[in-house]
């Protein structure tokens, strides 16, 4: 993705044609990346409510395993939404209903994150 979107900056410029066909070239690729990134937040979310079933039925000997699952899963969700961040900013118009979504599955992944985190802690004892 990042590829396409520096391939959209590269575009000549010289014109006013080339100028109007460069900036609707970025504005397709970063919507694309907010698109991605959403996609993204939301594989993380959808993985970590299957993984319930490993955070909470696991052994207490596999329960760091269940801890390690859960900070990979909040950390890919943080990466993508700095991307969305970033690039929503760079967007003339950016899709609200995009950029809505993407608050909201981030806010559903951190708390996901906070209850398994918690028993995870707490299974270990620490």
């Amino acid at each position: 993705m990042f590829g396409s979107v520096m391939a959209a900056y590269r575009l000549p410029r010289t014109t006013e044609l080339e100028k109007k066909a460069r900036q609707e070239a970025i504005e397709g690729t970063l919507v694309a990346a907010l698109r991605l990134s959403k996609d993204m937040i939301q594989l993380a979310f959808e993985t970590g409510t299957w993984g319930s079933f490993a955070v909470y039925h696991a052994k207490p000997s596999i329960v760091s395993d269940s801890g390690i699952a859960t900070e990979l899963m909040l950390a890919g969700t943080e990466a993508c939404y700095y991307n969305a961040h970033i690039n929503i900013k760079s967007v003339a118009t950016p899709p609200e209903s995009l950029a809505s979504a993407i608050r909201h599955l981030r806010l559903q992944t951190q708390s996901l994150y906070s209850t398994f985190k918690g028993h995870c802690l707490k299974t270990l004892g620490g």
